[in-house]
């Protein structure tokens, strides 16, 4: 049991400074982000209420939702963040 924990903190450590490399590139207007925690599983929006309590040590930021899924965090059910990000504009604006 404790070479599970072990072994699972250790690849969260690993996919953590993955996350860490990469900016914050969800949100377009640079506002919100998404947020998880290293205690838990679920990410969340940095505004909602239960990310007050997680410990600043703890944090971190996910790039966008699907980095969230793969590290197998699920969305808050409160401030319900997105599961799929937006597909961005790809045609030419004149």
């Amino acid at each position: 049991m404790r070479k599970n924990i072990l072994a699972l903190i250790i690849i969260t450590a690993i996919l953590v400074t993955t996350v860490f490399a990469s900016r914050p590139l969800f949100d377009p207007t640079g506002t919100r982000r998404l947020v998880g925690s290293m205690k838990s599983n679920v990410y969340h929006w940095d505004d909602c209420k239960f990310v007050k309590k997680i410990n600043p040590d703890y944090l971190f930021y996910f790039a966008n939702p699907e980095t969230a899924a793969k590290m197998l965090y699920k969305p808050c059910m409160r401030c319900n963040p997105p599961v799929k990000s937006k597909p961005l504009r790809t045609e030419k604006i004149e």
